[in-house]
Protein backbone atom coordinates (compact mmCIF):
# COMPACT_ATOMS: atom_id res chain seq x y z
CA UNK A 1 0.00 0.00 0.00
CA UNK A 2 1.57 3.23 -1.15
CA UNK A 3 -0.66 5.43 1.00
CA UNK A 4 -1.49 3.51 4.18
CA UNK A 5 -5.14 3.86 5.20
CA UNK A 6 -5.81 5.97 8.28
CA UNK A 7 -9.10 4.28 9.27
CA UNK A 8 -10.50 0.76 9.40
CA UNK A 9 -13.15 1.91 6.94
CA UNK A 10 -10.49 3.01 4.44
CA UNK A 11 -8.57 -0.22 4.93
CA UNK A 12 -11.55 -2.40 3.99
CA UNK A 13 -13.86 -0.23 1.84
CA UNK A 14 -13.87 -1.59 -1.72
CA UNK A 15 -11.18 -4.12 -0.74
CA UNK A 16 -12.76 -7.44 0.30
CA UNK A 17 -9.43 -9.11 -0.48
CA UNK A 18 -7.95 -7.35 2.59
CA UNK A 19 -10.31 -9.13 5.00
CA UNK A 20 -9.57 -12.55 6.49
CA UNK A 21 -11.03 -15.01 8.98
CA UNK A 22 -9.52 -17.54 11.35
CA UNK A 23 -6.38 -15.57 12.15
CA UNK A 24 -5.29 -12.01 12.89
CA UNK A 25 -3.46 -11.37 9.64
CA UNK A 26 -1.95 -13.01 6.57
CA UNK A 27 0.73 -12.04 4.09
CA UNK A 28 0.60 -12.41 0.30
CA UNK A 29 1.63 -16.07 0.63
CA UNK A 30 -1.34 -16.64 2.97
CA UNK A 31 1.04 -17.23 5.89
CA UNK A 32 -0.09 -16.18 9.36
CA UNK A 33 1.55 -12.95 10.56
CA UNK A 34 0.96 -10.34 13.27
CA UNK A 35 -1.44 -7.48 12.63
CA UNK A 36 1.41 -4.98 12.57
CA UNK A 37 3.77 -7.08 10.44
CA UNK A 38 4.83 -5.03 7.40
CA UNK A 39 4.15 -8.03 5.15
CA UNK A 40 0.50 -8.30 6.27
CA UNK A 41 -2.00 -7.62 3.51
CA UNK A 42 -5.15 -9.24 4.97
CA UNK A 43 -6.60 -8.67 8.44
CA UNK A 44 -9.51 -9.78 10.57
CA UNK A 45 -11.56 -6.90 11.99
CA UNK A 46 -9.81 -7.11 15.39
CA UNK A 47 -6.34 -7.02 13.79
CA UNK A 48 -7.38 -4.16 11.48
CA UNK A 49 -8.26 -2.07 14.54
CA UNK A 50 -4.83 -2.85 16.03
CA UNK A 51 -3.10 -2.07 12.72
CA UNK A 52 -4.76 1.34 12.46
CA UNK A 53 -4.97 2.42 16.11
CA UNK A 54 -2.26 0.42 17.92
CA UNK A 55 -2.56 -2.28 20.57
CA UNK A 56 -3.72 -0.10 23.46
CA UNK A 57 -5.05 3.33 24.27
CA UNK A 58 -7.35 4.58 21.54
CA UNK A 59 -7.93 1.04 20.22
CA UNK A 60 -9.58 0.11 23.53
CA UNK A 61 -12.21 2.79 22.94
CA UNK A 62 -12.72 1.54 19.37
CA UNK A 63 -13.11 -2.09 20.54
CA UNK A 64 -15.81 -1.03 23.00
CA UNK A 65 -17.67 0.84 20.25
CA UNK A 66 -17.74 -2.30 18.09
CA UNK A 67 -18.78 -4.46 21.03
CA UNK A 68 -21.60 -2.03 21.84
CA UNK A 69 -23.03 -2.34 18.31
CA UNK A 70 -22.74 -6.14 18.46
CA UNK A 71 -24.64 -6.05 21.76
CA UNK A 72 -27.39 -4.03 20.05
CA UNK A 73 -27.54 -6.60 17.25
CA UNK A 74 -27.88 -9.40 19.81
CA UNK A 75 -31.27 -8.00 20.78
CA UNK A 76 -32.69 -9.01 17.39
CA UNK A 77 -30.39 -11.90 16.43
CA UNK A 78 -29.99 -14.49 19.17
CA UNK A 79 -27.27 -16.26 17.14
CA UNK A 80 -25.02 -13.37 18.12
CA UNK A 81 -25.57 -13.85 21.86
CA UNK A 82 -22.41 -13.02 23.85
CA UNK A 83 -20.30 -12.81 20.69
CA UNK A 84 -17.03 -10.90 20.58
CA UNK A 85 -15.51 -8.97 17.68
CA UNK A 86 -13.29 -11.96 16.90
CA UNK A 87 -16.18 -14.39 17.25
CA UNK A 88 -18.32 -12.35 14.86
CA UNK A 89 -15.48 -12.00 12.34
CA UNK A 90 -14.72 -15.72 12.38
CA UNK A 91 -18.26 -17.10 12.18
CA UNK A 92 -18.53 -19.15 8.97
CA UNK A 93 -21.67 -17.25 8.00
CA UNK A 94 -20.08 -13.80 8.43
CA UNK A 95 -19.35 -12.11 5.11
CA UNK A 96 -17.34 -9.10 4.03
CA UNK A 97 -20.66 -7.24 3.70
CA UNK A 98 -21.46 -8.02 7.35
CA UNK A 99 -18.08 -6.63 8.41
CA UNK A 100 -18.65 -3.44 6.40
CA UNK A 101 -22.14 -3.07 7.86
CA UNK A 102 -20.65 -3.26 11.36
CA UNK A 103 -17.87 -0.78 10.51
CA UNK A 104 -20.39 1.60 8.95
CA UNK A 105 -22.72 1.44 11.95
CA UNK A 106 -19.88 2.11 14.40
CA UNK A 107 -18.73 5.04 12.24
CA UNK A 108 -22.27 6.43 12.09
CA UNK A 109 -22.67 6.28 15.88
CA UNK A 110 -19.22 7.84 16.34
CA UNK A 111 -20.06 10.64 13.94
CA UNK A 112 -16.88 10.00 11.96
CA UNK A 113 -15.16 7.32 9.93
CA UNK A 114 -13.61 4.73 12.23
Amino acid sequence: MNNPPKTVTALFRFHPERWTQGTNARNKWNELVRATDPSACRWCLYAAIIKIYGPQGFATNIFSRFQHILSDWQQTDKRLQDISIVGFNDRPETTYSDIMRLIDEVSLKAGREI
